[in-house]
């Protein structure tokens, strides 16, 4: 039982490095970086680097979770890349790396300028688009249960109701229905 549950403070601290490091976009991407004084100050190598990884995998609105580390002996930067859903090994590929579906890896080599095209190629990879075109002569209801769908779907992030709306529509239920959030 306390092999199983106990930590050694190395670990603990590398934890903590971690927490209170992790950048979050607001776009569903989070991630950490490990820098090479970050490595020497807390004492591990770069391949305990994404231990921690998985830290953010339950974090609710993050979709693609990601550990950054410095190989310094070769002038570059490791990345370790994760998701719940989304299919990131096209990106990871691109990066020169490659994987799985939702566990992939990718190198940088220069991270100020690279690092913010990553993470859009990764936004971009969520971006799922939809048309939804109801007839003209659709019930004032059905498109309000439409649109009520719309909002509870998790997937779905945000929508756009195309205005005029058929006169027998009343635009001012159909704006209060919205999910603001979406």
């Amino acid at each position: 039982y306390m092999k199983l549950y106990s930590k050694d403070i190395s670990s603990l601290l590398f934890q903590k490095f971690v927490l209170n490091n992790m950048v979050f976009t607001g776009t569903g991407i989070a991630y950490y970086t490990l820098m090479q004084k970050d490595l020497d100050e807390l004492g591990i190598d770069n391949e305990r680097g994404k231990e921690y990884l998985s830290l953010m995998s339950g974090i609710k609105g993050v979709d693609v979770w990601m550990c950054i580390t410095e190989i310094s002996e070769k002038n570059e930067f490791r990345v370790s890349i994760r998701s719940k859903l989304l299919d990131i090994s096209g990106v990871a590929t691109k990066y020169r790396g490659g994987g799985h579906k939702q566990a992939s890896g990718a190198t940088l080599y220069d991270l100020e300028k690279e690092l913010p095209l990553l993470i859009k190629d990764l936004e971009e990879v969520g971006i799922k688009t939809e048309l939804l075109h109801f007839d003209e002569h659709i019930s004032e209801e059905a498109l309000l249960l439409a649109i009520k769908g719309l909002n509870n779907d998790e997937f779905v992030t945000g929508y756009l109701v195309q205005l005029p709306l058929p006169k027998h529509i009343n635009e001012e239920k159909v704006n209060l229905t919205i999910d603001p959030a979406k």
